[in-house]
């Protein structure tokens, strides 16, 4: 028996040093035929000694994403990250990991070499208080003697919450760059309080509570402090905005300059021509599209809502691309969900005398240029501004992956890896830093 003891004791040693050999900071990078990609990896073992971790992709603006399926014999470390899942070697003696992921055609390899952690900020969980309601969010502030500028990233229509590396990845860039950011969940998501039903005027009013309470903290210079409205999170940032002389600055992702109605027959009708439908087919879209505001707006018969949502298809080419009642909800839901999100931003936008940086993908369908651009123009004609269009930029301003020159002859055609617009944190940076938009770009 006790021969059997020692036995399962070695085992367990072993399974800690083969632990051992891949906890800690590891960096290197994706590769595809000889194009890089930066990736770092952090591993650690949890009290219950499972191996878990996150990995970063800095030009994605992915941080802190968790691992998947993190499994290692010691000899062999699984990661399943963004790309898929990598079976790794791992190399002890000489502190490094190689794999492949032999999924793609061409394959991806991973290299990781082990490094040294470098933190150049850190993180706080805060809440704000609203009323009844609490505002869960995340504080990022770099390691810096003096006061810095703050940006309050304010969310989109999407639900994730913090939790989603699109969002949060702002705030991470933001802190590397010398600027403390706060991301958080809206009303209904998240840590948040959650509720049935919110309107973009209480949006807006938790984005101007989170800048008074932010401002005040001793690390923030009052002075610099701005939002950043991603998507939907446009609208509640210009409102904030003309309500809080303390904000100082906005900048916009993909945010419209256009009606919540506008903004919604355009993306019917971009997403619908990206998909080479019929003109006959976007008609049809359209058409059931304005019946909704018609009724929702405009008092029109909500029979005729009712006979529309009916009537709809759902092997129509347009079915997944309109609005329609969720499971279980009424015409009378789809009513008051449109009048509680009703919005037209020229106002506000007219009345801002701060400046706005604002960035659109040539590529979104969302939030098309072609219809937003010169309005966003014509309303800040007043004020500074800087609208930058990004040549083949998405929705959520990456530029895609691709391979350039069309064929797989390294170095002269070459894959493209996906990643944030460069030219988005740099700017955002620029103008959190001074307020006001340097001489050049």
């Amino acid at each position: 028996m006790r021969l059997v003891v020692l036995s399962i004791a070695f085992l367990f040693a072993l399974a800690g040093a083969a632990r051992a050999d891949v906890i800690g900071h590891w960096e290197g990078a994706i590769t595809r035929l000889g194009s890089a990609q930066p990736i770092s990896l952090d591993i650690h073992a949890n009290p219950d000694g499972m191996l878990a971790g996150t990995y970063d992709i800095p030009e994605l603006t992915l941080y802190g994403e968790p691992i998947k399926d993190l499994r290692s014999d010691g000899k062999t470390l699984d990661v399943h990250i963004l790309y898929g899942t990598f079976e790794l070697a791992v190399q002890p003696g000489d502190d490094e990991m190689t794999g492949v992921n032999r999924a793609w055609n061409p394959a991806v390899d991973l290299h990781l070499k082990r490094a040294f952690a470098t933190a150049s900020y850190g993180a706080r969980e805060t809440v704000v208080a609203v009323g009844n309601v609490r505002i869960a969010g995340t504080l990022y502030l770099p390691d810096r003697r003096e006061r810095v500028p703050l940006v309050v990233v304010v969310p989109g229509s999407d639900n994730g919450g913090r939790k989603v590396w699109e969002l949060r990845g702002y705030a991470v860039a933001l802190a590397q760059n010398g600027i403390a950011a706060f991301v958080y969940d809206k009303r209904g998501v998240g840590g948040s309080t959650h509720v049935a039903r919110a309107t973009f005027d209480q949006y807006a009013g938790d984005a101007v509570a989170i800048v008074d309470k932010l401002r005040a903290f001793p690390a923030i210079d009052a002075g610099r402090v701005g939002l950043l409205g991603l998507s939907q999170g446009g609208w509640i940032a210009v409102m904030a905005a003309r309500r809080d002389p303390n904000v100082r600055f906005v900048a916009l992702g993909s945010g419209p300059s256009r009606s919540v109605e506008q903004q919604e027959m355009d993306r019917v009708e971009f997403t619908l021509r990206r998909r080479n439908a019929t003109q006959a087919d976007i008609d049809a879209a359209l058409a059931y599209t304005k019946v909704m505001y018609d009724v929702a707006f405009r008092g029109a018969d909500k029979r005729s809502l009712t006979a529309s949502i009916a009537g709809l298809d759902p092997k129509a080419s347009w079915a997944d691309v309109v609005m329609g009642p969720d499971p279980g909800e009424t015409t009378d839901g789809v009513i008051a969900d449109l009048r509680e999100q009703r919005y037209d931003p020229t106002a506000d936008l007219r009345a801002l005398q701060i400046p706005v940086l604002a960035f659109f993908g040539t590529s979104d369908t969302m939030v098309p240029p072609a219809r937003n651009v010169a309005a966003m123009n014509a309303d800040l004609a007043h004020t500074q501004h800087r609208i930058v269009v990004i040549d083949g930029a998405s929705h959520g301003l990456f530029t895609g992956q691709q391979l350039i020159g069309g064929d797989w002859k390294w170095p002269a055609e070459f894959w493209h890896w996906d990643r944030r617009a460069a030219v988005v944190i740099p700017q955002i940076v620029a103008l959190a830093r001074t307020t006001r938009f340097p001489a050049s770009p």
